[in-house]
């Protein structure tokens, strides 16, 4: 095996290590906003800020808004320019459905990513050792 090769083996080893650490450290958080008697300014400023550092934090976070009148000053603030909207659920239940079916499809990607890897490395392994052939 070339140096190169020895190289790009030892750095796809690394990434894929770290995928897995961070994978493990993954969770999904489910935000019930239904018991929010009321919110201000300030308590939009917080939520939002709260949420952006949560995702920021690998925390897949979701909300729960039931109540129109939130979900109304949602849009009419900049709320959504920080929190996607992909993220705005009606009921409890929707909302753990998809972080849930989520995660699946995320650990789908990854399985399929790290066996797409690790042919590659063979593939590149097996290479290197017909190149170290010819020029033996």
């Amino acid at each position: 095996m070339n140096s190169a090769n020895t190289e790009d083996i030892f750095e796809k080893k690394a990434r894929a290590a770290h995928r897995g650490a961070a994978r493990e450290d993954r969770c999904r958080l489910v935000i019930d906003c239904g018991g929010f008697p009321y919110v201000d300014y300030l308590g939009l400023s917080t939520l939002r800020t709260v949420v952006a550092d949560l995702i920021a934090a690998n925390v897949q976070t979701f909300l729960v808004v039931n109540k129109a009148d939130l979900r109304k000053l949602f849009e009419v603030t900049d709320f959504y320019e920080t929190v996607d909207k992909k993220r705005i659920f009606k009921k409890l239940e929707d909302a753990v459905a998809y972080a849930e079916e989520r995660m699946m499809t995320e650990r789908k990607e990854e399985e399929a990513f790290e066996r797409k890897e690790e042919e590659e490395e063979r593939i590149n392994c097996d290479i290197g050792d017909v190149a170290e052939l010819e020029l033996s």
